[in-house]
């Protein structure tokens, strides 16, 4: 009888140990995916779509698709993670050309020739308006100063990077003009022993700035 008592507790205690053994192993995983959103549901060669939410660099944005020129797409969209991504397409390769934020197909007019001796036949792309894609100059990048409220609400001052995008809007019909697009990002964060001077690119000292 002894023996069997024994043998009783034993086995509580081992099941008890399993029992604390599998509580152990017991893990929870959270994941956290950031805003995106995107009007074209995805990778839309043919839908001219938006996406707002943040770059990997924690840069705020809200920007459509737009032609590099008459061959490349920057497409955006939403990554798996939730950061604002985009892709250079190329729309040769679909035998279509970028226009207006889209892969569209190549309009174009034939015109025929008669001589007495041969016939000819040209092909032609029309261009309306008074630009064309890729046609509007390049890129250029300035700094200026401003400032803004922090998490706490204590204002600061920062040097603001701005990238003009040239494009060409409406290109291929009479409406086409050029304009431009603005991209703002912090490019310096000015401590309280500096001061920000439009046009450079970094916060300067403000007893440099005091003495000239």
């Amino acid at each position: 009888m002894q023996r069997l008592l024994v043998l009783f507790f034993i086995t509580l205690f081992l099941c008890g140990c399993v029992q604390q053994d599998n509580g152990s192993d017991v893990s929870t995983t959270t994941s956290t995916t950031l805003e995106c959103n995107e009007s074209d549901a995805g990778r839309d060669y043919l839908v001219k779509g938006a996406v707002s939410g943040y770059s990997k660099d924690n840069e705020s944005l809200t920007e459509a698709d737009y032609c590099l020129n008459s061959d490349q797409l920057i497409e955006l969209f939403c990554d798996e993670v939730g950061f604002v991504d985009s892709e250079v397409v190329s729309c040769k390769r679909m035998d279509k050309i970028c226009s207006a934020g889209i892969c569209v197909k190549v309009t174009s007019t034939t015109s025929t020739s008669t001589t007495s001796t041969s016939t000819s036949s040209t092909t032609t792309t029309t261009l309306l308006g008074e630009c064309v894609t890729g046609g509007c100059g390049e890129s250029s990048v300035s700094y200026r100063c401003a400032s803004d409220l922090d998490a706490s609400g204590n204002l600061f001052n920062y040097v603001q990077k701005v990238t003009v995008i040239p494009y060409c809007a409406d290109p291929g019909t009479l409406e086409a003009k050029c304009k431009v697009r603005e991209r703002l990002s912090i490019e310096d964060r000015c401590e309280n022993y500096e001061v920000c001077v439009d046009g450079l690119q970094d916060c300067q000292l403000q007893s440099a700035m005091n003495s000239s």
